[in-house]
C-alpha cells in the first residue's frame, strides 16, 4: 500500500505513520497505542482501501485469527469470546480511523442487534 493510497482513504492512520530509521520508504504505526491488535488494524485498513464495494457484513472480516490466553481462560464459548473481542477492537480502530460503515457493523454485532 502505498502512501498516498492512505492519506487518501485513511488520512487519520497516515498521521500516525512513523518513519522507520534507515528506510525512505517503510513506516511503522503503534497499533497498541490505538488498543487493538494487528490483526485487527489490518483488517481495518483492508475494509477502508477496498473502497464502497466493501462489504462489512463480511464473515471473515470478523474472525479473528487468533487466540488469546483471556478467550481460552472464559467459561463461555473461546470463539465467541474471540469474536468479541475483535469486533472491540475492529470498532476501536473504526472510531480512530473514521470508518463510520466498520464502526456501525461493530456496534451492531457487540450490542448483539441482528437486524439484517
Amino acid at each position: 500500500v502505498r502512501n498516498t493510497q492512505l492519506a487518501t482513504r485513511l488520512p487519520a492512520l497516515a498521521s500516525l505513520i512513523a518513519p522507520v530509521e534507515g528506510s525512505e520508504l517503510a513506516g511503522a504505526v503503534d497499533f497498541q497505542a490505538l488498543g487493538a491488535s494487528r490483526i485487527a488494524l489490518l483488517a481495518a485498513v483492508e475494509f477502508a482501501l477496498a473502497g464502497p464495494g466493501a462489504n462489512e457484513r463480511s464473515e471473515e472480516l470478523w474472525i479473528s485469527k487468533q487466540q488469546r490466553a483471556i478467550s481460552k481462560a472464559s467459561k463461555a464459548s473461546c470463539e465467541v469470546v474471540e469474536r468479541a473481542l475483535h469486533a472491540l477492537e475492529l470498532l476501536r480502530c473504526a472510531n480512530h480511523l473514521a470508518i463510520p460503515r466498520l464502526q456501525e457493523e461493530a456496534e451492531r454485532r457487540l450490542l448483539g442487534s441482528d437486524d439484517r
